[in-house]
């Protein structure tokens, strides 16, 4: 692993030591072929020395974000990996234009109106609408409003489509660590009820929780560090993301739960009314967007 810097002071060159997925060093290395014996999961601290390198830096990323800060701050503390957030979300605007270009990268036909349902669908999710495009769906037709709204739907909620198996996947590797009945009420609740924060008082209330605030915050905490809420600040302040594709997984996952929360049940049809009562405000973005690339 310090090949990279030896090279470099070597030569006098200067190289990028680019690493994807960082966090997986810290829990899916094994010893043997049946993953059965993992390593010692301190393996990123390996690193501690080397990503000060000048001549040979180190840059990493990772899908799961709270596990890689977890990890970066974990085993490679005293600032030696600064942070650098950028935002996953696409503006309507850019999701419209996304939807385009993936359409022509696909020779996927679709209509104006039905490029609109697509990005309104996904909440221009950047992940969201590329599985649109290469889904599995064996009845895929992204021209028509029915066609759309099928493909969205067996995305959300197909164990084999893309989408839903990547949420699936994540879920089930957070959710253990913690009470899973605490947890997933909290995460749905703070999902659902995104606009605004929350205090540990006010979801003990709000959710009729008989832990203490001490155990609430701890599985609050877990949540946070997987990068499926956020904690606003040291006062123990929580909230959900607003990410619409999450609550559309998450009550597909936790169908139960949702019914024990009295929570009521967000579906794609009503979207689609939604999209159609403010289609007078986006037909504007559509117009411009679609000039420009159709």
């Amino acid at each position: 692993m310090s090949a990279p810097h030896s090279i470099a002071s070597l030569y006098d060159q200067r190289i990028l030591v680019m690493i994807d997925e960082f966090q997986n060093l810290s829990g899916y290395i094994y010893r043997d072929q049946d993953c059965k014996n993992a390593l010692d999961p301190s393996i990123p601290g390996s690193y501690h020395e080397l990503v000060e390198s000048k001549v040979a830096p180190m840059l990493t990323t990772g899908s799961a974000v709270g596990w890689l800060v977890n990890v970066i701050d974990t085993y490679l503390q005293m600032g030696r990996l600064q942070k650098i957030w950028v935002s996953p979300y696409l503006t309507p605007e850019e999701g419209l234009e996304a939807v385009y270009r993936y359409a022509e990268n696909y020779r996927t036909e679709i209509t104006n109106e039905s490029a609109l349902l697509i990005n309104q669908a996904t909440h221009a999710d950047p992940y969201f609408i590329p599985c649109m495009f290469h889904s599995i769906y064996p009845e895929r037709d992204l021209s028509t409003e029915a066609g759309v709204l099928a493909c969205a739907r067996y995305e959300i909620t197909d164990r084999n489509a893309d989408m839903a198996s990547e949420w699936f996947l994540y879920l089930d590797s957070v959710l253990p660590r913690i009470n899973a009945v605490v947890a997933k009420k909290l995460l749905l609740f703070l999902t659902r009820n995104s606009d605004r924060d929350y205090s540990t008082a006010e979801l003990k209330t709000a959710l009729n929780l008989e832990l203490e605030a001490d155990e609430i915050n701890k599985r609050l905490e877990v949540l946070a560090k997987a990068d499926l809420i956020r904690g606003r600040d040291i006062k123990s302040r929580w909230q959900g993301y607003k990410d619409g594709t999450l609550y559309l997984v998450l009550q597909e996952r936790f169908e139960d739960e949702l019914e024990a929360l009295d929570a009521p049940r967000e579906d794609l049809d009503y979207r689609v009314a939604e999209l159609k009562r403010s289609e007078r405000s986006l037909q504007g973005a559509l117009n411009q967007v679609s000039g420009e690339l159709i």
